[in-house]
């Protein structure tokens, strides 16, 4: 499952719009939450508490979207799935315009869907060369390739000579498609 940042602010204007709902539709609570959580991205509104859970084991308790810094919060979504490659846990995260993604195969890639960027972060179990550069502005990603998804398969166009131009089967090319619509 995708994790999207989700802070109390959010979670409690998503309740209350499910409460509207619930109002003018006669709709189940359950139904209505259900409802307003894929309308905001989510699967269902179970997923909306783990990514509120998961935001607030990350950043702590009452953290709002504004007073995250993307500069060390790249860094630390960068550390986040490069861990999570090294124990072949697969993930999933959506940071703003970033997608964020670790196979079981130990694979890490962030994504930039807006201009199709890849920056392969780890390939087949060893950390790649990359470079994010910061000043107290902004932060500077220097991207290595472009990936497309075509058939449900995880193609790249990459300057790594490790990974070159290929097609990736096994990839979570339809959840980062789902991502990205």
């Amino acid at each position: 499952m995708r994790f999207i940042l989700t802070t109390d602010f959010q979670v409690e204007k998503f309740k209350q719009s499910a409460k509207k709902l619930r109002r003018s539709n006669t709709l189940p609570h359950r139904e209505a939450l259900d409802k307003v959580a894929k309308a905001n991205g989510y699967n269902h509104w179970h997923h909306v508490t783990i990514c509120h859970q998961e935001t607030v084991s990350r950043f702590g308790d009452g953290v709002k979207a504004g007073t995250i810094d993307p500069i060390s919060y790249v860094e630390k979504e960068v550390a986040f799935i490069l861990g999570c490659a090294e124990k072949g846990d697969a993930r999933l995260v959506k940071i703003g315009s970033l997608v964020f993604f670790s196979t079981e195969d130990g694979d890490a890639w962030m994504l930039d869907p807006a201009d199709s960027l890849a920056l392969c972060l780890r390939w087949r179990g060893e950390r790649q060369e990359f470079s994010i550069h910061e000043s107290p502005e902004r932060f500077e990603i220097q991207w290595d390739g472009r990936f497309d998804i075509r058939d449900g398969a995880f193609f790249v166009e990459s300057a790594n000579p490790r990974i070159g131009v290929r097609t990736i089967l096994g990839y979570p090319s339809t959840d980062i498609k789902d991502v990205l619509a």
